[in-house]
């Protein structure tokens, strides 16, 4: 019965020392930056051909700061119609919001708006949303 404790012990031992030794080699995935992008208005239609500034929040989690493009696109489908990037710099655990002129599609329908960014390691982050081109604008039934 002591033999099999004591195997025990030393397997639990083991273990301690193996989670004590990879908590302090400085993960580096503790300290990682991550950059999300989000769209802000809660405008759902539009008029075509409409020049407007769609709003998108940047927030960056994490102590380094972020710099780089923020792309609009509006899409029907797989095929862009309209797109234009602006650039932002956000400081480490913080937010900013930069607005980007889009031109709405002269055609009546639904679209959706993608805003695009790249966060630090390199994979892209989007927001979406759908919205309707029509003619005139009706007011939002609740």
């Amino acid at each position: 019965m002591l033999r099999y404790y004591s195997r025990v012990s030393l397997f639990s031992g083991a273990i301690l020392a193996f989670l004590a030794m990879t908590s302090c080699t400085g993960d580096k995935s503790a300290h990682a930056v991550q950059v999300l992008v989000k769209l802000t208005d809660d405008t759902w239609q539009y008029t075509p051909g409409a020049s407007v500034e769609i709003p998108a929040e940047v927030t960056v989690a994490g102590k380094k700061s972020w710099k780089g493009p923020v792309t609009i696109r509006i899409r029907q489908g797989e095929n862009v119609v309209s797109e234009n990037t602006g650039t932002l710099s956000v400081p480490g655990e913080s937010k900013d919001t930069i607005r980007i002129p889009v031109v709405i599609p002269d055609s009546t329908g639904t679209y959706e708006i993608v805003a695009a960014i790249t966060q630090p390691d390199g994979s892209p982050f989007l927001s979406r949303k759908l919205i309707e081109v029509v003619k005139k604008i009706r007011k939002a039934e609740i």
